[in-house]
């Protein structure tokens, strides 16, 4: 780290989104002055090839903020969520890279914590910050995912259990550059979670892992781009969990974060998509949904007691019993 200057390069592949890309982007910006970071802190957005006005207002924010560390890239065509992530990661030069969304937003100070972090653990390969949600309107939308206090976590597998179903999720992990600077990820393009087999090759090389406590981030609930839900979330996280067991991780660890899946993730977004009909730009394909689960849980007593069931309960249906529910409950609490 002392032979390179830039400590951190925050990594933001994005597409159409740029209202929340310039708010993201102008907290990363405050940030990096008030931690006097601006020859520590690079930024790198890689623009997919966006049909709004992405790129009028990257071009206004580099024209606002010289004095900061900015690489800036447009693709010729839209190359998908993978292509794109690919190519922010190889844009950057930092000791570490923290991939982060478009629409993410900074706690204050998040940048002070983890680059002293950084330096007070200069042999640490990952750092694993906790997160909290927030709605678009950036009303608060939950509590810190993680309950752990900060800490290293020793070992790829207790570090792939601290992180579970998580490591589907964009800026969940940051961590030191050359732990995959020499793999190739092309044969992981089209699987829409290329960042997902990153992270595993991480915690395989650095076979540690330095959990923060403190949020350091808040993602917006429910803002996702209308994309397959169950195609990505259900066979291609499955996909690169069999990875996880052929790449040498705990068989018991990779079954007892498929089987926390099922039970939490699964079932509460299914819950929501019968209530709500859909989940931001989400829309499900409910007998879709169960030829991709099946092949996968059809041994679990859980899919049949309680998957099944909502798959197969009318939105309608649903929607009334919570209601009913609801009133019911009011009135036992009289």
């Amino acid at each position: 780290m002392a032979d390179n200057p830039i400590i951190l390069s925050l990594c933001i592949p994005t597409y159409n989104r740029s209202q929340l890309l310039m708010e993201t982007l102008a907290e990363i910006a405050s940030q990096i002055r008030g931690g006097a970071f601006t020859e520590s802190i690079e930024i790198t957005v890689s623009d997919n090839a966006s049909s709004d006005d992405t790129q009028l207002k990257l071009k206004l924010f580099l024209e606002k903020n010289k004095d900061i560390k900015i690489k800036l890239h447009r693709q010729e065509r839209n190359l998908g969520p993978d292509g794109n992530i690919y190519t922010v990661v190889k844009m950057a030069s930092g000791t570490f890279i923290w991939i982060m969304s478009d629409d993410d937003l900074l706690f204050p100070k998040a940048l002070s914590l983890l680059i002293d972090l950084i330096k007070l653990h200069p042999d640490e390969g990952a750092f694993c910050p906790n997160i909290r949600g927030f709605t678009n309107q950036l009303e608060d939308a939950g509590q810190e995912h993680f309950k752990v206090k900060s800490g290293t976590i020793k070992g790829k597998d207790e570090g792939l259990a601290h992180i579970g179903y998580m490591i589907t999720f964009l800026s969940v992990l940051i961590f030191r550059r050359c732990l995959i600077s020499d793999c190739n990820y092309d044969d992981r393009l089209g699987t829409d979670i290329i960042h997902s087999y990153m992270f595993l090759d991480v915690l395989k090389a650095s076979n540690s892992l330095y959990v923060v406590a403190e949020p350091l981030l808040g993602c917006r609930m429910f803002n996702s781009g209308g994309y397959n839900f169950f195609r990505i979330l259900v066979n291609h996280f499955n996909s690169l969990l069999v990875t996880a067991e052929q790449t040498g991780f705990s068989k018991s660890i990779v079954a007892a974060i498929r089987r926390q899946y099922l039970r939490g993730f699964l079932l509460d977004m299914l819950y929501m998509f019968k209530t709500q009909g859909s989940v931001g730009r989400l829309q499900p394909n409910y007998f879709e949904a169960f030829n991709m689960m099946f092949p996968i849980y059809y041994k679990d007593p859980f899919f049949y007691s309680r998957i099944v069931p909502y798959l197969l309960c009318p939105s309608f249906l649903m929607r009334r019993l919570v209601k009913l529910k609801s009133s019911l409950e009011g009135r036992l609490a009289r």
